[in-house]
C-alpha cells in the first residue's frame, strides 16, 4: 500500500540552513516543503492527514503543546536535528516519539533520507540506537541489588571463595552463605552458576558500569 506523502515543515532552523534543506528536499522528490515559524505552526498544519516537523533538538520544547496528541498518534512525525550524536540524545528523542534523529551538520543526504522516510510514515534512527535501546531495556529489567551485593557477585565471578567474601565483609562464612542465597533468589536463581549467568545477562558483572 502506498503511503500518501506528508507535508514537511522546517521549524526553528537557521535561515540559510532551512532554505538549503528545503531545496534539497524538493530536489529529492518531495513536493510539499515549507519553512514555518514556530508561532505559525499550529495554523499551518493540516486539520487531517499526516505532516512532518523538522526541528533542532534544543528547540523541541518550543513545539506547541496542542501537537503532542498528534505526535502520540503518529499523525505528526518529528525529525530532530542535533549538533552532536550521543546515547542520551537518542534515548530522549525516542521517549519524545521522534520519527528521526540525525546530526544537523552531518551528511546532507542522511538528513534528507530521514525526512523523506518520516514523510512516508517510516521510523528511522541511526543504527547506534538499537544498541542503546537494548541496553536500556536490559538495565530496566535488572533486579535491584545493593552495591555490596553486586561486588559479591563480581568477586564470585572472578573466582573468589565464599570464605574470602565473608572475611572481606566481616561476616561469618555461614552468614555469607545465607546472604548470597538471598542474592541468588533476587536474581531468580537457585544456584551460584545460574545466578552469575543471570547477573552477566543484566550487565551486573561489568565493572565499567560502576
Amino acid at each position: 500500500m502506498t503511503v500518501p506523502e506528508a507535508g514537511v515543515h522546517l521549524v526553528g532552523l537557521p535561515t540559510l540552513y532551512s532554505h538549503g534543506l528545503r531545496h534539497a528536499l524538493l530536489q529529492s522528490g518531495l513536493q510539499q516543503v515549507s519553512v514555518t515559524p514556530v508561532e505559525q505552526l499550529t495554523q499551518s498544519v493540516p486539520e487531517q492527514g499526516r505532516f512532518v516537523v523538522v526541528m533542532p533538538q534544543d528547540r523541541i520544547p518550543m513545539l506547541p503543546s496542542s501537537l503532542r496528541p498528534d505526535i502520540a498518534r503518529a499523525r505528526c512525525a518529528v525529525v530532530e536535528l542535533t549538533d552532536s550524536v550521543d546515547d542520551s540524545g537518542f534515548l530522549a528523542a525516542v521517549r519524545r516519539g521522534a520519527s528521526g534523529f540525525v546530526e544537523m551538520d552531518g551528511d546532507p543526504d542522511t538528513v534528507v533520507d530521514a525526512v523523506r522516510s518520516a514523510a512516508r510514515g517510516f521510523f528511522t534512527l541511526p543504527t547506534q540506537v538499537r544498541r542503546v535501546l537494548v541496553q536500556a531495556e536490559v538495565q530496566a529489567d535488572a533486579p535491584a541489588l545493593s552495591e555490596q551485593e553486586v561486588q559479591w557477585l563480581r568477586g564470585l565471578g572472578q573466582g573468589a571463595t565464599v570464605a574470602a567474601l565473608a572475611h572481606g565483609s566481616a561476616y561469618s562464612e555461614r552468614e555469607m552463605y545465607r546472604l548470597l542465597a538471598r542474592v541468588y533468589q533476587t536474581l531468580g536463581a537457585d544456584t551460584r552458576t545460574q545466578a552469575l549467568l543471570n547477573a552477566q545477562r543484566w550487565g551486573l558483572l561489568d565493572e565499567r558500569k560502576s
